[in-house]
């Protein structure tokens, strides 16, 4: 899953009617928003004890049969954030 949804990208994937953004106007700020939640993001991680994570089990949101313990989806979570960042750049060029 990691390699799909990874920052590397070998083949296109149609993403989940989920995760289609809204045909709106893109808010000039939204690279700021993002560096934003990033910045977030990181402190969430770095909080997290080691260990205390291990058996907590999460459920996709896009297909109630894949599950993922929360440090594997933290890793999928770093790759895939990695891959847009990388649509962006392809997008700004």
């Amino acid at each position: 899953m990691i390699k799909t949804l990874g920052p590397n990208i070998h083949k296109k994937y149609k993403a989940p009617k989920l995760f289609i953004p809204s045909n709106s106007k893109i808010n000039p700020e939204i690279l700021t928003d993002f560096k934003n939640q990033q910045n977030e993001l990181f402190e969430l991680f770095r909080k997290l004890e080691n260990g205390k994570y291990s058996q907590i089990v999460i459920t996709s949101p896009v297909a109630s049969l894949i599950t993922l313990k929360l440090h594997d989806l933290l890793k999928l979570i770093v790759v895939h954030e990695q891959r847009h960042i990388n649509q962006a750049l392809g997008f700004k060029n």
